[in-house]
């Protein structure tokens, strides 16, 4: 219940968000439109100006001023029945939009009406004219209109609203530090459900062989059992082998509170990957021969490689562990198979088991994570396999990789380089 009211309220601020970037960036557009409407109407009584005063210094009739033409946003058009002098023109823009406050760069133009092409085009751009205007002749024809050009108003004009772009980018800020706070949150949660899950697991993997070991107990304490040697050494191989299951699963809670503490200490020589290999799956010919199943191995002689022998054979003991686990109800069908290549040398481990989903392959390896088994609960374990794989393999130098189907099986590889062959 909690958890759906936590989803809730996050939901609400989610869309309380995403409801005032919305807001926010139509009131910028609108804000921006104000202000290039403003800077049209200042720009066109500049220009307005501008050519009256033209007009006046041609001793020509004012009357006869036309309206400033707006093609655009950043575009202006003055048409003119009058000689225009560069240099005369240059001065009164500077000095009319001077008088406005319009500070943005801008380029003017003079076009012949008669021939249709420009005459002079010139840039203002921080008080400095990027074109000569000394030796433009004289004008005395009166077929000539002006134009003036803003390049990047628009750039310019958002410039200019610094308050409004402060707003935005902690708005922004806001919107950040949420989403950050959301992820963490979902990231604590899994966690937290994957922390339960495994303090449920290990308690079941401690209460299965306590309660073995207690009913053993309570049977060879009864006066007549050393009478029955038989029945005296069944149940003491019944303790003794759920003390060995207890002191693996101990042994490897103690290994990832070593690796969470960065308490790992390697131990590298040469090492023997076959000799290796065939070790480790010894543990697990017994195993395989009680289900009918088959373990082969393929691996050349003389691959020698410096690494940690006792890390890389756990690290392959927990995929052919976790082979046997997922089996499912097939007969097993286990093979180990090392490849020698250029740059390094990779131990897969295929079976014929269960298979692994390609989202369930994303968090396998994540720490307490297991494979959801469905209805089934004899899959035993804490999660903790995989997740000592992957550590290991990036200590020694190396990486796992996964492949697999659902109902086809897996495929497990340890890639480890080739640095230390010799």
């Amino acid at each position: 219940m909690q958890s759906k009211m936590v989803t809730r309220v996050i939901i609400l601020g989610a869309l309380a968000l995403i409801g005032m970037l919305v807001v926010q960036a139509i009131w910028l557009s609108r804000s921006l439109d104000s202000q290039k409407r403003q800077f049209a109407h200042t720009t066109q009584t500049a220009l307005r100006a501008t050519a009256l005063s033209i007009i006046k210094y041609n001793g020509g009739d004012t009357n006869q001023l036309q309206p400033v033409e707006r093609l655009s946003s950043n575009y202006f058009v003055v048409p003119m029945n009058e000689p225009i002098q560069p240099s005369l023109l240059k001065s009164l823009l500077k000095r009319e939009f001077e008088l406005r406050n319009i500070q943005q760069d801008f380029e003017f133009s003079i076009y012949d009406c008669s021939n249709e092409k420009i005459v002079f085009g010139s840039q203002i751009q921080n008080e400095k004219v990027s074109a000569e205007v000394m030796n433009f002749p004289t004008i005395n024809k009166d077929e000539y209109y002006f134009s003036v050009l803003f390049p990047g108003i628009s750039f310019q004009l958002i410039q200019e609203m610094n308050i409004w772009l402060i707003s935005v980018v902690i708005l922004l800020i806001i919107v950040s530090v949420f989403a950050f706070t959301v992820i963490a949150f979902f990231k604590q949660k899994r966690l937290t459900d994957f922390q339960r899950d495994f303090i449920n697991n290990m308690t079941h993997e401690f209460k299965t062989p306590l309660s073995t070991i207690s009913i053993c107990t309570e049977v060879l304490s009864q006066r007549n059992i050393i009478e029955e040697p038989s029945r005296l050494q069944q149940y003491t191989g019944f303790i003794k082998k759920e003390t060995e299951r207890m002191t693996t699963q101990v042994q490897k809670l103690l290994q990832v509170s070593k690796l969470e503490n960065h308490e790992l200490e390697l131990e590298f020589s040469e090492v023997d990957i076959s000799a290796l290999v065939h070790e480790t799956a010894s543990f697990f010919y017994p195993k395989v021969e009680n289900l009918n199943g088959t373990l082969t191995i393929e691996a050349a002689h003389d691959i020698k490689l410096y690494t940690d022998a006792f890390h890389l054979s756990n690290a392959l003991h927990n995929l052919l562990d976790n082979a046997l686990k997922y089996i499912g109800e097939t007969t097993p069908e286990i093979k180990v198979k090392v490849e020698e290549q250029a740059k390094h040398i990779s131990i897969s481990v295929v079976d014929n088991g269960l298979g692994i989903s390609i989202s369930q392959q994303k968090l396998i390896f994540n720490r307490f994570y297991r494979v959801p088994t469905g209805d089934r609960h004899d899959v035993k374990g804490f999660g903790l396999g995989l997740h000592y794989v992957m550590f290991i393999m990036e200590k020694l130098g190396g990486r796992v990789s996964v492949e697999s189907k659902i109902g086809k099986g897996s495929t497990f590889r340890l890639i480890v380089q080739k640095d230390g062959i010799s």
